[in-house]
């Protein structure tokens, strides 16, 4: 499986590894997975670990490593449908 990283500031979209989501300037993250494979989403000093179901951990390393603009987790579920994810009280979910 892999993510696509859409940089904000140039439009530019990779896709990566899971084992490589290294963001360079704040990006939104599309990652392949549906809702209920999401058990926790924490922060660990600028990167965001994602532990899923599996017992996987995906890192977004330096997810957090720029003051004042911000990156998005985007899940794609098998029908289709895009979630913006957000840590909080558990993993919380926006259409």
């Amino acid at each position: 499986m892999t993510a696509k990283v859409y940089v904000k500031s140039t439009g530019v979209t990779q896709e990566v590894a899971l084992d490589a989501i290294n963001l360079e300037s704040p990006s939104f993250v599309t990652l392949q997975l549906n809702r209920p494979d999401i058990v926790a989403m924490q922060r660990e000093g600028d990167d965001l670990l994602i532990r899923l179901t599996s017992g996987e951990t995906i890192r977004a390393a330096n997810f957090y490593g720029f003051p004042g603009e911000y990156s998005e987790i985007i899940i794609q579920e098998d029908d289709g449908k895009l979630w913006v994810v957000r840590p909080g009280q558990g993993p919380m979910f926006y259409e």
